[in-house]
């Protein structure tokens, strides 16, 4: 199998190919690339052979084979063998001494030497009286190769070649024929160039340039475009690309075993797609599942053959740091392997030899990489694999310098079947990595203990343990239920139980399980009596408010209790997380005061575990500032929770990109979006409430800028259906993009039935500064509806719940609400009045998209009034359509300009387009090859279906199509609109 590289080559790749392919046009020449096994010499090979720059020249290539026996000058004569040769008689009579070697090209060489010149195809049995009696090939193979130009000559794998074919290049360079450029390949290990070093040593004849060329692993970008088109799949999460370039080097044939095997393996290793990943194709895979494969069958077999060719030395230090796992020095190998110093440096010099060991800093050692190691290490019978574990742990604490590195410690006497070792290392393995901040380590380590632990006492500490590290870690339900089954079998004090479940509540509601996790909260807070640090943080988690939570006084009656309570709170870092929580539940309920307990919090800290709540409470406080109508703040939030996070994937660091994607959404930074959002979800697949906004996210886009609606409702609908404990953000939003679609098709009751239920957690909770999304379509499809009397209430009973509250995003949608009333009672002007109000409010907030439909809106009052504004107010509002991209509200106000027979145009007049397509007709036509059916493309952008049949028939002549099929790959040159086309 050949490795295969992604063919959009990065720009360093690129040029560096380029300037490669240029040199070697300008002849004589000599390029040698070098690089280990499976690097891709042949294929960097493959792309200079076909570069433009080479166009035109004769490309002769062989190979060099590993044979026992290998025949001599094999690789020129393959090459040579498949080359056409001008007709005979243009070739050297030198030339035709090859006719024995080259039986291939008999009909276009000269006559043999020796040969009657009557009978040039029937040599007599004796040889000519001018005949060589010592022939040597190479000055006739030289001649050949000259005749072959201006030509490429490539040899690969060098390391096999036989000495003929040595001597055949020596000869070649050291006369080098004017129009050849040779390229040779090789792999650089010390064992491969050993016999090639004369070769390569040789100093090029005159005029003959020498390049060298080393070919690098792929990098992660590289890596990431391999993965995908390997898998024929979507792009895999950056935690995979992570973890296979971990496995394999990113060594491209390495990774092509890999993936095929991936692929091979099936479903089972494939974990299903994330929801916000609205790409299609088969699912991607999971990080974890490289964990569960095997090595390759073929890797494995090279790894173990070139492993049983060593001396015993050898092979014992590899078998050593396949257990050690990690880089070792010659002693730490020599200890683990059971051999003197000098044997085990001899070992190490040999495996160096064949490439089976790398050097690594500091005079260390390590194979390639973990697929090797593994292949090695299942070679070994498992009571030897048991004895390489102990020592490598004695080893660990006889040589390692402080602090030790207790997580291997543990992992070696866990696998030496040492329980009560493991045990105690892994649990102050899982200290060690709590303090440094690791919470994952730790996590997975306590994880991993406790089910070993048998004594109840050292199970009750674990889970303490595991519940504090987990508050900060991705370990998904493992955590959970491992704390339940703790509580369910173990009978622990009251206070140790109630922070056991304090834990386990606070991860449940982290990890989608919604108000369940509140509900185990509250269960904790009586057994926490005694504990006043950990009973003011359950008060606190409990505060926070959601879509479907408490009401808003029973949250500010648990911060009240809260806040008394942190007065007895000794804990610097529970008083902070007491504080980031305050000033979060006061942030999210556009408390005036919110401002002031943000601020008061500190911007650094000197321990990781004050980063750490400093990092959270910024994070809540840029969703909580975003939701209503402070972007400025959410922006300096972000800011500086950016600066307190460290660099782990935890929980927190995909709750603040989604804040960001949040913040980007709101203030009109569109672009990439979809994507940033969709690589979010991937990434963390795990957590509910940061898939369902990301969902969100892209089905606001699908529908603003595409206005494809079926998509739209999948995404939105299933964001709302996986959202778990949503703080404003999901429920409301989604509910008013779906009443819009259909309020817009003058479905206006199934627009009032899809706002209904979040207005009612709204009523319930009281939690008015949340209805900023969900109130004006919801006023409007009363309206349009006839059922006035329910708009007008509504409209009070939002102005009431606003009152007190710093919410500059749902003012300006009580303004739009109010003129929607004004507008539907008769009052045009008022309305316009009204919603230019809106307009200045929108803008205040920093919403532009909402600024552009309420500018539409005071746009469509004025043409009821048939005032002069009118058109300019319309041309504002398509302007900022243009500006974010929107296209489906776009082709909303042209529809209503239409049916006021009013068409905007450009100020130099009118345009035809002849045969190039209009505006209208490039999106008609993009939305037909994307397989919309007419009705769909007449609801996307406010047409008849008359009409789109009709731009579906021009843009076909246009471009010289038969069928809408022929529309698919697309993609037309359209001067600029101000809506711009929709996309697919």
């Amino acid at each position: 199998m050949q490795p295969t590289e992604p063919s959009a080559r990065p720009p360093a790749r690129q040029c560096a190919l380029t300037a490669l392919a240029e040199a070697l046009a300008e002849p004589p020449v000599l390029l040698l690339v070098g690089g280990e096994r499976g690097i891709g010499k042949t294929h960097l090979v493959r792309h200079l052979l076909a570069h433009p720059a080479l166009a035109g020249r004769t490309a002769l290539t062989g190979r060099c084979l590993d044979l026992y026996d290998r025949p001599p000058l094999l690789p020129v004569l393959d090459a040579l063998a498949a080359w056409s040769p001008p007709a005979r008689g243009a070739l050297p009579p030198l030339t035709g001494a090859l006719r024995p070697l080259l039986p291939e090209l008999a009909g276009h060489l000269p006559p043999e030497p020796g040969t009657p010149p009557g009978d040039p195809l029937h040599p007599s049995p004796g040889p000519h009286p001018s005949a060589d009696p010592h022939p040597n090939p190479n000055r006739a193979l030289c001649a050949l190769l000259a005749a072959a130009g201006p030509a490429v000559l490539v040899l690969e794998d060098l390391q096999w070649a036989d000495h003929a074919t040595q001597d055949l290049l020596r000869h070649l360079l050291a006369r080098p024929p004017r129009d050849l450029a040779v390229v040779l390949t090789h792999r650089d290990d010390p064992a491969s160039t050993r016999d090639l070093l004369t070769l390569l040593a040789t100093r090029p004849g005159d005029g003959m340039r020498r390049i060298e060329h080393r070919v690098e692993p792929l990098d992660s970008t590289e890596l990431a475009e391999f993965a995908a088109r390997r898998l024929g799949s979507r792009r895999p999460s950056q935690d995979f690309v992570q973890a296979l370039h971990r496995r394999t080097a990113a060594i491209p044939e390495v990774v092509a075993e890999v993936l095929d095997q991936l692929a091979t393996a099936g479903d089972q290793f494939c974990r299903d797609p994330a929801p916000g990943d609205a790409s299609r194709g088969d699912p991607p895979p999971d990080a974890a599942a490289l964990a569960a494969l095997g090595v390759p069958g073929r890797l494995r077999d090279q790894v173990l053959a070139a492993f049983h060719t060593l001396g015993t030395e050898a092979r014992l230090v590899l078998a050593g740091e396949a257990v050690a796992e990690a880089v070792a020095t010659v002693r730490h190998l020599a200890d683990v392997a059971a051999l003197p110093g000098p044997l085990a440096a001899r070992g190490v010099e040999e495996a160096l030899d064949h490439a089976l060991l790398h050097p690594d800093a500091g005079g260390a050692y390590r194979l390639r990489h973990p697929l090797a190691r593994q292949a090695l290490y299942e070679a070994q019978p498992p009571h030897r694999r048991q004895e390489l574990h102990l020592r490598a742990a004695r080893a660990l604490l006889a040589e390692h310098p402080r602090p030790l590195p207790l997580d291997r410690i543990a992992h070696h006497y866990r696998l030496a079947g040492r329980t009560s070792h493991w045990l105690r290392y892994a649990e102050a393995a899982a200290d060690q990595a709590a303090a440094r901040a690791e919470h994952d380590a730790a996590a997975d380590l306590l994880l991993a203990a406790l089910p070993c632990a048998a004594a109840s006492r050292l199970r009750v500490r674990l889970a303490l343990k595991l519940g504090r590290a987990a508050l900060h870690a991705r370990t998904g339900h493992h955590a959970i239920d491992a704390l339940r089954r703790v509580l369910d079998q173990e009978q622990p004090a009251a206070a140790t139980r109630g922070e056991i479940r304090l834990s386990r509540g606070i991860l449940m509601r982290n990890q989608g399980y919604g108000t369940v996790g509140l509900d185990e909260i509250a269960r904790a807070v009586p057994d926490l009596e005694t504990r006043p640090d950990l009973a003011a943080r359950a008060m606190a988690a409990i505060a926070l408010p959601s879509t479907t939570g408490l009401p808003l006084v029973e949250h500010g009656a648990w911060m009240a209790r809260a806040r008394r309570m942190s007065l007895r709170v000794q804990d610097p870092v529970l008083r902070l997380a007491i504080a980031v929580n305050h000033a979060a539940a006061l942030m999210f309920t556009a408390d005036p005061r919110a401002r002031q307990a943000a601020d008061a919090l500190p911007e650094s800290a000197d321990t990781a575990a004050q980063r750490t709540e400093i990092a959270r409470g910024n994070a809540s406080l840029a969703y909580a500032a975003t939701v209503i109508g402070h972007p400025q703040r959410a922006r300096t939030h972000l800011d500086r929770a950016q600066a307190a996070m460290d660099e782990t994937r935890t929980y927190l660091s995909g709750h603040l990109a989604t804040a960001r994607l949040l913040l980007d959404w709101t203030t009109g930074h569109w672009e990439d979006l979809p994507a940033r959002a969709a690589t979010v979800a991937t990434d963390y697949a795990d957590i509910p409430d940061l898939v369902a906004e990301c969902l969100l996210l892209q089905g606001l886009h699908t529908l603003a800028v595409r206005g494809n609606l079926t998509r739209t409702r999948e995404l939105l609908e299933l964001a709302a259906d996986t959202t778990r404990y949503d703080t404003g953000i999901v429920l409301p939003s989604s509910a008013a993009a779906l009443a819009r679609i259909e309020t817009a098709a003058g479905n206006w009751d199934r627009a009032v039935d899809l706002t209904s239920p979040v207005l009612a957690h709204i009523r319930r909770t009281g939690a008015w500064m949340w209805a900023t999304d969900p109130a004006p379509p919801a006023v409007e499809a009363f309206l349009r509806g006839g059922r006035r009397r329910e708009a007008e209430c509504l409209v009070r009973e939002f102005t009431t719940g606003l009152q007190g509250r710093d919410t500059p995003a749902a003012r300006a949608a009580l303004a739009t609400c109010r003129a929607l009333l004004a507008e539907a009672t008769g009052h045009p002007r008022e309305a316009a009045t009204g919603y230019e109000r809106a307009v200045r409010a929108w803008r205040a907030a920093r919403r532009p998209y909402e600024a552009a439909r309420a500018t539409e809106a005071e746009g469509r009052c004025l043409l009821d009034l048939a005032a002069v504004e009118a058109q300019p107010t319309y041309a504002r509002a398509l302007l900022a359509d243009a500006q974010l991209g929107a296209a489906w509200d776009a082709a909303h106000a042209r529809h209503t300009l239409r049916e006021h027979g009013i068409v905007l145009t450009h100020r130099r007049g009118p345009r035809g387009y002849g045969n190039t397509l209009s505006p209208r007709e490039a999106e008609v036509a993009q939305l037909a090859g994307a397989g919309r059916s007419n009705q769909q493309i007449a609801e996307a952008l406010f047409l008849s279906p008359r009409t789109v049949e009709q731009h579906v028939a021009k843009a076909l002549r246009k471009l010289g199509l038969h069928t809408r099929a022929d529309l698919a790959p697309r993609r037309a040159a359209t001067p600029t609109t101000p809506a711009g086309p929709a996309g697919p």
